[in-house]
This record gives structure tokens, sequence and C-alpha cells, in this order.
């Protein structure tokens, strides 16, 4: 039994490297390729966000795009809203809210909303963060 377990270690072990190298292979390819995008000529237009954009929280480059359009045009408070937010851990406000700004999250999965509120008790009964579990619809949106 102990030889089965030691063979499959073994086999984990080998293809877990196999993975990391083309994980890092694949990295290496997407920032030559990054790389090469950023330096045509659509992105030397000094308006264009995309050579702003990086990702901490966000799903892509939001985090980055966020940032430099609130440098550009100014802060008048520290709010936001956003909804579809997931579970909280991956979306286009996490970045602002661990920047002191206050909002709301509003997300209709159950479950979601549930991980929301353990994870960040302390943000929500410290009132810079309020949670709502709903849909939104054309009738509640202003709401």
């Amino acid at each position: 039994m102990l030889s089965k377990f030691k063979t499959l270690f073994t086999y984990l072990k080998e293809n877990l490297m196999a993975f990391m190298v083309v994980k890092k292979i694949h990295q290496h390819i997407t920032h030559i390729e990054m790389a090469r995008l950023k330096s045509s000529s659509r992105f030397s237009d000094p308006k264009n966000l995309i050579p702003f954009g990086y990702k901490v929280y966000s799903q892509n480059d939001e985090d980055g795009i966020i940032h430099e359009i609130f440098n550009r045009i100014g802060i008048t408070n520290k709010t936001f809203v956003e909804f579809g937010v997931g579970d909280g851990l991956e979306n286009n406000t996490l970045a602002l809210l661990m920047e002191n700004w206050n909002g709301l999250w509003i997300e209709a999965s159950k479950r979601n909303t549930k991980k929301i509120t353990g994870g960040f008790s302390t943000t929500i009964s410290k009132n810079r963060l309020k949670v709502i579990k709903s849909f939104i619809t054309r009738k509640n949106i202003n709401n």
C-alpha cells in the first residue's frame, strides 16, 4: 500500500512541476504580448485608459483603469455602488473599499451574500459597506 502512495506522490509531483513550467511560460508569453500591444499606435493616445490597467481584486484590469479615471477627474466623495459582486473577493470596487471608500454591494446569490456578510463583518459593522441580496430590475434599480 505504501508503495502505491509513493508512486502516486511521485506522479503528482512530476505533473505539478510540468504544470508550473507551462504556467510560467504562459505568463511570459502573455507579458510579451501585452508589451507588444501597448507599444502599438492604438495605445499612444494619452486619453487611452488601457495602459493604466492592472488587477488587484478585479477580474481583469479594472482596478488600474478605475484608479486612473479618478486621477483624471478627481474625487468628490468616496462612495461606490456595484451590483453582481460575486462573493466579494473579485470585483471592481473591493480595491476602493480597501482604500477607505464606503459603498453598497448588491448581489442576487444567497450563498455569495452569506460569504460577504461573514467575510466582511467588521467592515459592515463599521457602516463602511452595505450588502443587499437582490436581483436588479427596472422596478427596483432606483431604490
